[in-house]
């Protein structure tokens, strides 16, 4: 049975007479790859920093690598990384002094680090901007460098806040490719992020914040055992449908980039629609799949019913 390496037991963050986060509970195993969910404000930022030792407890306690985080903050600090919204790098230095600094923090120097930055750096076909100042970087490339920052001490456990805002999908798949290498190196990962084909792609384990409190914690796969499957009729077309013009053809229907979403549509009936469909608005049909919920739609009723108990 693998090791918890993260217990957050009745965890309470308060601010004033706000309560940011309501006794939370969190267990994730060594090797996790972990995702947590929750809507803009209820409580994830606040969350990592309280796991990371970045805020103050108000109540609760958290346990790290099986040691008291307040009492052990030092020890379990240079074993964990993070990712967070915003960067502490240097926006004058270059990409190489900003890693050798933050590399420096950890006790790696000399040729050691420079090793572990070369590699990194070809990781993502980014050694052309070795000796850029991180000032000139792209909004992507600031943020792809902000990750490897927080793994140039090779932690055992990293946080990712949000790591793939502002990346194009090409640079989003690599830094997929990269993490699931981390992880199937024995590196736990906890990951948040507002892409939900990134959690459910990414995670075997998940955990839901609502304003404060986690409304669900276990396996990816039991989530969608919560609520009935929903048939949904997934339609690639070669551009992106408009709403108004789908909206004369179908009901009960969501666009996502060039994708049409049908609920609980009757197929021949759907089909030949969305036959009509094509043929008025020139957009070409690339695939039609039958799809179960996707995380999404799941993570909706989560919150939709979490409200409605309220």
């Amino acid at each position: 049975m693998r090791e918890t390496i993260i217990r957050a037991e009745n965890v309470t963050k308060n601010y004033g007479g706000l309560t940011a986060v309501d006794g939370v509970d969190i267990s994730i195993h060594g090797g996790d790859f972990f995702g947590f969910l929750g809507p803009n404000g209820a409580g994830k930022t606040t969350t990592i920093k309280m796991l990371t030792g970045l805020t103050n407890i108000s109540s609760g306690q958290v346990t790290v690598f099986g040691k008291q985080l307040n009492k052990n903050l030092n020890y379990i600090k240079k074993r964990i990384g993070i990712t967070g919204e915003s960067t502490n790098l240097f926006p004058d230095l270059t990409v190489k002094d900003n890693l050798k600094f933050k590399a420096k923090m950890f006790g790696v120097r000399g040729k050691e680090a420079e090793k572990r930055i070369k590699n990194y750096l070809s990781e993502f076909n980014l050694n052309s901007k070795t000796n850029t100042k991180y000032l000139f970087l792209s909004k992507g490339q600031k943020r792809i460098i902000s990750i490897l920052s927080s793994l140039i001490h090779k932690p055992d456990i990293i946080f990712l806040d949000e790591p793939t805002i502002g990346l194009d999908i090409k640079a989003r798949g690599i830094v997929y490719g990269f993490l699931r290498r981390l992880n199937g190196k024995g590196v736990t990962v906890f990951l948040t992020s507002h892409y939900f084909e990134e959690i459910e792609l990414l995670c075997s384990n998940l955990a839901v914040i609502n304003k404060g409190r986690i409304i669900y914690s276990g396996k990816m796969e039991e989530i969608k055992k919560l609520f009935p499957s929903d048939k949904i009729l997934a339609v690639r077309f070669d551009g992106k449908p408009v709403e108004f013009e789908a909206q004369r053809y179908f009901e009960n229907f969501r666009i996502s980039g060039n994708f049409l979403y049908l609920r609980n549509a009757e197929v021949s009936g759907a089909l030949e629609k969305i036959s009509k469909f094509s043929k008025e608005t020139k957009l070409k049909v690339i695939e039609v799949n039958t799809e179960g919920n996707k995380l999404e739609d799941l993570f909706v009723k989560l919150i939709k019913k979490d409200d409605r108990e309220k």
